[in-house]
């Protein structure tokens, strides 16, 4: 992506968000690239991207890959943030233009998504639609760079129940992150206290992203 894509691209997002009650309502081209990410995924794991792409089981392996998947976009946006990167993966542009398909996408997207992963003729982004999307995903990522954690602040005995992390909702559905008796609020708390050192470029999805409906199509194409 060019520096003129980039900027274009930011301006539907500010626009957008602007629209969409997640930034103060005022002209586009005074919102800070910041104050944007901010907007997609704010410090109290808030945002666009939590009422659009929500965790869709309480399978302990589904929550681990989608924490994971969470992770790796908020370490690619703080990279960006802080100008160690030039842009960001078109994936993760993809969350953030609300193109990848999940519960409030199109209807009819998520009709035509859900038949080509066998999942029945529903116009809802369901449970199974997700895990079906996280499945397809994981077959076409497979290679990738593998996830791992170096720890900080926390001991060397955390590292397995960090990587363990269990997502909890409470009464106002504010996720809380649980390792070890050790409580981190949001995922940004997480971030903080773990350096990864080896991210996916890019990880199992359980969300429409366009590299599974390619799979997806180029699969019928071959029957």
């Amino acid at each position: 992506m060019i520096v003129g894509d980039t900027m274009f691209v930011h301006d539907v997002i500010k626009i957008r968000y602007s629209n969409d009650g997640y930034l103060i309502d005022y002209p586009y081209h005074m919102i800070s690239d910041k104050e944007m990410m901010q907007a997609f995924y704010d410090a109290n794991g808030a945002g666009f991207f939590t009422d659009n792409y929500p965790c869709m089981s309480d399978d302990i392996e589904f929550i681990r890959s989608y924490n994971i998947l969470v992770q790796t976009i908020l370490t690619y946006i703080t990279l960006y943030i802080n100008e160690e990167i030039a842009t960001i993966p078109d994936w993760i542009y993809s969350y953030m233009l609300g193109a990848t398909i999940s519960v409030n996408s199109d209807k009819l997207d998520i009709y035509d998504l859900s038949v080509q992963l066998g999942v029945g003729k529903t116009d809802i982004f369901t449970q199974a639609c997700s895990e079906a999307c996280f499945n397809e995903s994981s077959v076409t990522c497979k290679g990738y760079r593998r996830h791992t954690l170096n720890i900080n602040s926390f001991s060397a005995k955390t590292v397995d129940a960090l990587k363990n992390i269990k997502l909890v909702y409470n009464t106002d559905t504010v996720p809380n992150l649980y390792a070890e008796g050790v409580e981190v609020i949001t995922l940004y708390d997480l971030y903080r206290n773990v350096t990864i050192s080896s991210s996916y470029e890019r990880p199992p999805t359980m969300f429409g992203e366009p590299h599974i409906i390619k799979s997806l199509r180029l699969r019928q194409i071959s029957l």
